[in-house]
This record gives structure tokens, sequence and C-alpha cells, in this order.
């Protein structure tokens, strides 16, 4: 199951006043305030950098199409030696603290 599906299925049967569905409903709508106050949607084009402890922090969330709407046409994790350098792009890491 997806999490956007999830997000459907919980908007769609979310009884009125239900303590877990509200719970849930508003782990969504933290992540999604805190990373549009990260990724501005500004109009540039930006790579998104994120940890193995981040990736399923945004998925709660993004979908690969939210995050292009806010400008962010890669997403990868910082430890990928594979990646080629992109010196001219601006990028938003996103990473858990370890302090």
């Amino acid at each position: 199951v997806t999490v956007s599906v999830l997000y459907w299925w919980l908007q769609l049967h979310a009884a009125p006043g239900n303590p877990i569905v509200a719970a849930a409903m508003d782990v969504f709508r933290i992540v999604r305030e805190y990373v549009d106050r990260m990724i501005p949607a500004d109009g540039s084009m930006k790579v998104l950098l994120l940890d193995q402890e981040t990736v399923p922090v945004l998925s709660t969330a993004y979908t690969q199409t939210l995050l292009l709407e806010r400008g962010v046409f890669l997403v990868d994790q910082v430890g990928n030696t594979a990646r080629q350098p992109m010196k001219a792009m601006r990028a938003v890491v996103f990473v858990r603290p370890t302090r």
C-alpha cells in the first residue's frame, strides 16, 4: 500500500472524532508543512538529498509529482557515490541530526 493510497483511504473513511485517524492525519500535515518550508516552490530546479532515515519520513506525505511541483527534479541519497556532480544545481539536504 502506498502512502498516497493510505492518505486517500484515511480521508474517505475517517470517522469524525476518531483519535487514531486524527493522529495519522496530523502526521501527514506536520510532514507536509515542514517540507513545504524546507523546499520553497520558487520556480527554481532543485535536487533533494536524503539519508536512510528521512526517505520514509518524506514518503509519508509527498509523491514524486508533488515534489516536482515544488521544483525537485531529482531525489537521491546522500551516500550515493555513483551520482554525477551537478555543480550548477541547488540542493536541499534533508538528513536526520546525529547529535
